[in-house]
């Protein structure tokens, strides 16, 4: 006697089987997951000189005009700020671990000004300029990383390398005012623009080393010394505000006008192309920071 296959049987039993495999492979794995969370400050390090141009104050006279002007000038890298990180991570041993973490930077604010000061000898006419710059950044990503463990004692110090992926973008607003008596150049007024640099990927390197102490059964708190190295290249950026003399003139911009895209280098010429982003040689943003952080961990195993 032959004993038929149930077609409906089989399937009922494999759609159980699997489920309580992958149940069993899971629990498997939590014995050597844990997952953590941190929050700390980052000081900025490697850091560049953002200006609108040099912290000087420069006076020149001629026969023509008498001319003063300033401007700000700062050291300065947008990884300053708060931090906050959430991640996971499994142990192989007693000495190595693989990590997979999320973290967030709210940078902190670049603001520099400007002014200049005009007086032509021929006429008596002046002209006052004065400018308000202001970059703000942005910064998310993650960061896979292995951990080295020194298990023994109550303090266990530890290290971690990894590579940083980060997703960066900076606004940029500008604010300026211009006051002349000249009847046919730089009419009197004001100017208020904004410019978003787009959001792109950036690859960099990170390096910590703490130490963490047992608070119970499987929960640890744990205080780490924290390095970034990364930096920021715009690839484009497209005004989403111009305004002048109270006026919203965004609309009636060009292409040219509105839009400007970074290269390695370009010839410049007099001719323009209204229907496409102007040319402009790449600028480098530092993020790089050396900071604190603390937090806790728990794992999913004794």
């Amino acid at each position: 006697v032959c004993n038929q296959l149930d077609p409906q049987g089989t399937m009922k039993r494999i759609f159980f089987i699997i489920p309580l495999v992958i149940l069993f492979s899971l629990t498997g794995l939590t014995q050597r997951f844990y997952i953590q969370g941190s929050g700390g400050y980052a000081f900025g390090f490697l850091k560049e000189n953002m200006s609108t141009a040099l912290l000087t104050a420069k006076v020149r006279s001629d026969t023509l005009y008498d001319q003063v002007s300033q401007n700000e000038s700062h050291l300065f890298s947008f990884g300053t700020g708060g931090r906050l990180a959430l991640g996971v991570g499994m142990k192989l041993n007693d000495y190595l671990s693989l990590e997979l973490a999320g973290f967030y930077n709210p940078c902190k604010t670049l603001k520099t000004e400007a002014s200049e000061y005009y007086t032509y000898t021929e006429g008596g006419f002046f002209f006052d300029f004065n400018e308000h710059h202001t970059y703000k950044g942005r910064e998310f990503g993650f960061l896979p990383a292995v951990k080295f463990s020194l298990p023994a004692g109550s303090l266990r110090p530890y290290a971690r390398i990894g590579i940083i992926f980060s997703f960066i973008s900076l606004t940029y607003n500008y604010e300026g005012t211009y006051l002349t008596t000249h009847p046919m150049y730089y009419p009197t007024g004001s100017e208020r623009s904004t410019l978003e640099a787009k959001r792109s990927l950036n690859l960099g390197a990170a390096a910590d080393f703490g130490f963490e102490i047992t608070l119970a059964d499987r929960l640890f708190f744990f205080l780490e010394a924290n390095g970034s190295f990364i930096s920021y290249r715009p690839k484009k950026a497209t005004y989403t505000e111009y305004v002048v003399n109270g006026d919203d003139i965004l609309g009636d911009l060009t292409t040219y006008e509105k839009e400007v895209v970074y290269v390695k280098n370009y010839t410049w010429t007099d001719s323009v192309d209204d229907d496409s982003p102007r040319e402009r040689v790449y600028i480098t943003f530092p993020f790089s920071s050396l900071g604190l952080s603390a937090g806790l961990r728990f794992n999913f195993f004794q």
